[in-house]
């Protein structure tokens, strides 16, 4: 198997593992926030083990696999890994590209919210 397909083979099998135990509680909404979890796990590793490949001149984690776990909610990790391990923090084409995934996201989350506010709201009061 080649790098970049054993690199999407874990990133999936975290992800579906993630969601199946989050089936245990039958709930969308702990669906979403056990998903959001998962993802945010595996950034924090992926950068972990990114930041030590390059320390040592080994096999890097993809940027695409990088790119994709934070256009999918994974974006807070990155951030604090690139904070945490000081990696990827000179790549200006890696900054630009993560900045237009968060742009996303919160146009997303804030169309989201938009549609279903009233309904959260008549759930929540």
């Amino acid at each position: 198997m080649r790098k970049v397909d054993k690199q999407y083979f874990v990133l999936w099998m975290v992800l579906v593992s993630v969601w199946v135990l989050s089936l245990y509680f039958l709930s969308p909404l702990a669906l979403i926030w056990n998903l959001l979890l998962g993802i945010q796990g595996a950034d924090v590793t992926l950068m972990a083990i990114d930041k030590w490949a390059a320390s040592r001149n080994k096999s890097r984690v993809s940027e695409r696999v990088l790119f994709i776990l934070a256009a999918l909610g994974g974006s807070p990790a990155i951030l604090l890994s690139m904070w945490m391990f000081k990696h990827k923090t000179s790549k200006v084409s890696f900054q630009f590209w993560f900045a237009v995934a968060v742009i996303l996201q919160v146009l997303v989350i804030a169309g989201v919210w938009w549609v279903v506010k009233d309904d959260v709201t008549n759930v929540l009061f």
